[in-house]
């Protein structure tokens, strides 16, 4: 049986590609920005990192005690900048940054990789360019999916995290593939209710995404 996976966990394994949903999932930089967002949200969440009156993430020394080893090199990334940034900010800073990019995902994820539930696997576009990308299997993200769609769906509450994993794959266009046609009112209508009750969250979700947009139109 596989262990309780973390949000960031959680997310990096529901958004890397196997073959049956492969034209649902998007290119590698995004997946490694989202995961290391999804890591700062999670950050919040569990009180490692404040925002200020002003929106600037802001981190105690006292921080790293107690915290997952797998985000340390992020907490660090956080206590050593030069300056201040809000969430956008950082999301920025880290697609700028191929190495260090690289350095935090591989970290957040290495528990991942020491299990198999990920892996990097080398393909070929046209069967001639060839790239790399995130993939995990069946075995560890049904489970995944079919928690995220049991307190979606059914009657109940919805847990922080799981609302928190469900507004990430909204904006990151991975989330209607797991549902059929006849759910996706029901789908609908409870999202809208977690963009009430998660509103900080949400506001922070979207940060993420539009700061890929503007990242990507500046490239244009």
């Amino acid at each position: 049986m596989n262990r309780e996976y973390g949000l960031t966990e959680k997310f990096a394994i529901v958004a890397s590609d196997i073959r049956a949903h492969r034209k649902h999932t998007f290119n590698r930089t995004n997946l490694e920005v989202y995961v290391i967002g999804a890591a700062l949200i999670e950050l919040m969440l569990n009180e490692r990192v404040l925002v200020d009156a002003k929106g600037y993430l802001r981190i105690e020394d006292h921080a790293v005690d107690n915290t997952d080893p797998n985000f340390i090199p992020l907490v660090d990334s956080l206590l050593n900048a030069r300056k201040p940034r809000k969430l956008k900010g950082w999301i920025h800073y880290f697609y700028m940054r191929y190495r260090l990019r690289q350095t935090m995902m591989g970290s957040l994820t290495k528990s991942l990789f020491d299990e198999g539930a990920m892996a990097m696997e080398k393909r070929k576009f046209l069967y001639i360019i060839p790239y790399h990308r995130y993939v995990t299997t069946p075995e560890h993200k049904d489970p995944v999916i079919q928690r995220l769609r049991a307190e979606l769906l059914e009657d109940g509450p919805v847990t922080k995290e799981t609302a928190i994993l469900a507004m990430m794959m909204e904006t990151s266009q991975q989330l209607k593939v797991y549902f059929s046609g006849y759910e996706k009112s029901e789908l609908k209508r409870k999202l809208s209710e977690l963009h009430e009750t998660q509103h900080e969250e949400w506001k922070n979700i979207k940060l993420i995404r539009r700061a890929l947009e503007e990242i990507e139109a500046s490239s244009t």
